[in-house]
């Protein structure tokens, strides 16, 4: 009979640990998930710097674009690409929250 109970209490502390690690994991997954999204932003960075650097002559025109453009033109394109950037930071987390529920 001890054998038995030994054995039994063996199993019921297996069982609590592996439901423990189960936790952990999750745990580890949710305080995870703000990293991933933020290397997921640093490798599309990298990606488009590795892209300037295939193809300079990009950032050449870039240059002689802003060259070409007036201040007046300078201010307002900011203005512009600022709202976007606001706008998008707004919409991304809903729009990823719908395309994770499809």
């Amino acid at each position: 009979m001890k054998i038995n109970d030994r054995a039994r209490e063996v199993m019921l502390r297996r069982q609590q640990l592996v439901a423990q690690c189960h936790l952990q994991r999750a745990r580890l997954a949710a305080q995870l998930e703000p990293v991933g999204q933020a290397l997921t932003s640093v490798q599309a960075g990298l990606q488009v710097a590795g892209r300037l650097r295939q193809h300079p002559e990009w950032l050449a025109l870039a240059a002689l674009g802003v060259v070409m453009l007036t201040p007046r033109r300078i201010s307002a394109a900011l203005r512009g690409t600022a709202q976007a950037l606001r706008t998008w930071r707004t919409l991304a987390p809903q729009l990823q929250a719908f395309l994770q529920r499809r």
